[in-house]
């Protein structure tokens, strides 16, 4: 429950061309200061994704001064790229937000028509 609504709210979905770049994503932009929380929160999810056998990477994004009060903003995500763990997510996770599990059940069934179409 709580892996499934903290993606609702901060995760996304992205299907590629033929099946490359497809990926799920959760991304945080926060204060240059909170660096160090957001890492650890996010290995933190990476920890529980794992105890799925969900594969996942963290990434740092981007960096940048917000014009409304000058504070340096970082930005970091996980990412799940791999068909399997994406199948997995699927399965065992998902979302509660009614567009974004459309996408994903979307994005499985062409991962999964394609496998069964390269057999």
């Amino acid at each position: 429950s709580f892996l499934r609504r903290s993606f609702s709210c901060e995760g996304s979905v992205y299907m590629g061309k033929e099946n490359k770049g497809n990926e799920i994503k959760y991304v945080m932009y926060k204060s240059k200061s909170l660096e160090n929380n957001i890492i650890k929160y996010l290995k933190d999810l990476k920890f529980l994704l794992n105890q799925y056998k969900i594969d996942c990477i963290i990434y740092k994004g981007d960096e940048y001064i917000r014009k409304r009060d000058k504070k340096h903003v970082v930005g970091y995500c996980i990412k799940i790229k791999r068909n399997e763990s994406i199948i997995t997510f699927a399965k065992n996770i998902g979302f509660d937000i009614e567009r974004k599990s459309k996408k994903l059940n979307e994005l499985v069934n062409n991962i999964t028509f394609k496998n069964c179409n390269s057999s």
